[in-house]
């Protein structure tokens, strides 16, 4: 296939994939699915590990930098006035991913978050499991799209017509002996990892086993860590407020509840 404009460079499908490449939105050959060889994957790897330059702008240290792009662009939120959330606590400080994670930028990043963990976990290639979150299925297919996994999707309703079950999932075999492929749930942020546990009994019931889960921010307090399944994350919340109180990322008079949440988070 070849793309032409007037008066432009001409461009290939295997040049437009080696610029996908280039800036970390494909990690695999010129066609995802080809990651599915054990040995390119392993090389897929290997090249992640020995490239990590600056990408649109980007530094070296991608986790200083998702910390500073959460509050320049008001991910992490400092409200004028207590809210309430979810879980009936009353505090000033939120996190919110909605617009976040929309812009191409962003989803980059975390993109680069999520491969620096994947590169480094150990076993299987896993797939990935949304959760019944607003933007966890978002999540998971743009990420399962870039690094070549597949993905599930649980749907705790009935929404889809002429479809009753919970789960989506990927077709494999089981007579053949195929066994599914470990399940990794991915999510934008845990509070108190309910909509996770949900998400993982549906998945096992329907044979496809979720034992560990990635987000991209813990707000769990430090006594509720560890607890349930395995859960990682590159940043916790309490560590994310840490570095703005150190490198004066909060808004102006918001010191005092930052530091309210920290002491709450820490304990």
């Amino acid at each position: 296939m070849r793309i032409t404009r007037p008066g432009a460079v001409k461009l290939t499908f295997d040049a437009i994939m080696r610029t996908l490449r280039s800036v970390g939105l494909l990690v695999a050959g010129s066609m995802p699915i080809q990651a599915h060889s054990d040995g390119l994957f392993a090389k897929v790897m290997d090249t992640r590990k020995s490239v990590q330059r600056s990408n649109m702008g980007m530094p070296m240290d991608h986790k200083d930098a998702f910390i500073r792009a959460l509050f320049a662009e008001n991910a992490v939120v400092v409200s004028q006035s207590p809210i309430a959330l979810k879980s009936g606590r009353i505090t000033r400080i939120y996190v919110n991913f909605r617009d976040f994670a929309l812009w191409p930028d962003n989803l980059a990043l975390l993109s680069r978050l999520f491969g620096d963990w994947l590169a480094v976990r150990p076993g299987p290639r896993p797939a990935l499991g949304a959760a019944a979150s607003l933007l966890s299925p978002y999540l998971a297919g743009a990420l399962a799209l870039t690094h070549c996994l597949p993905c599930l999707i649980h749907r705790p309703g009935k929404e889809e017509k002429g479809l009753d079950q919970t789960v989506f999932r990927y077709n494999r075999n089981p007579s053949a002996g195929q066994d599914p492929l470990p399940v990794v749930l991915l999510d934008d942020v845990a509070s108190t990892g309910a909509t996770l546990a949900a998400a993982a009994r549906a998945f096992a019931a329907s044979g496809f086993p979720a034992t560990e889960a990635f987000v991209f921010v813990d707000k769990r307090r430090v006594s509720e860590r560890g607890q349930g399944m395995s859960l990682s994350a590159p940043l916790t919340l309490a560590e994310a407020l840490e570095s703005a109180l150190a490198h004066g990322l909060t808004p102006h008079g918001a010191r005092a509840a930052v530091e309210d949440e920290l002491r709450y988070l820490l304990s």
